[in-house]
């Protein structure tokens, strides 16, 4: 039905254990629906420590036409947004090591993405913490678990 997912080296910041996983997925189009254009569809990075979680969605949105990277470590998420320069970025915040705010943070000085669309994905919901989010440049904050589709629908709404 789609591609398989297709891994990616996280690049010399940090050694890559088993667990922190990047890949590309490329936009899939189901025979019957309609083929999108490849100029007009943002870029999505995906950054979240739960492999399953970041599949899930990431293989959600390339059946709905996105190209889509995923990361699972926000160091080599890092490297990736300077390389793929993408439009949208959906953040876990809970991440190990650099958590979504501070890597939204560098998201937002970093030339190439200061203007993407920064989405946070969390479990963490009190009002303090969505402020806290909002406050480090994100643009949405969604709270785990959400439908895939609110994300895809937002997506699909940008300019």
């Amino acid at each position: 039905m789609h591609a398989p997912l297709q891994r990616r080296p996280a690049g010399p910041i940090r050694d890559q254990t088993e667990d922190q996983k990047v890949y590309t997925v490329q936009p899939q189009t189901l025979a019957t629906s309609p083929t999108p254009s490849a100029t007009t569809r943002p870029h999505i990075l995906i950054v979240d420590d739960n492999a399953d979680a970041a599949d899930t969605l990431g293989t959600y949105l390339q059946l709905s036409g996105y190209e889509v990277t995923i990361a699972t470590d926000p160091y080599a998420a890092l490297n990736l947004a300077r390389e793929l320069r993408p439009q949208v970025c959906v953040l876990d915040i809970g991440l190990p090591g650099m958590n979504g705010n501070v890597l939204a943070e560098n998201l937002r000085r970093l030339p190439d993405t200061s203007g993407a669309v920064l989405i946070a994905l969390t479990g963490y919901g009190q009002a303090y913490d969505k402020q806290r989010s909002l406050g480090a440049g994100f643009d949405h904050y969604f709270v785990k678990p959400v439908n895939p589709g609110s994300i895809k629908d937002l997506i699909d709404r940008m300019p």
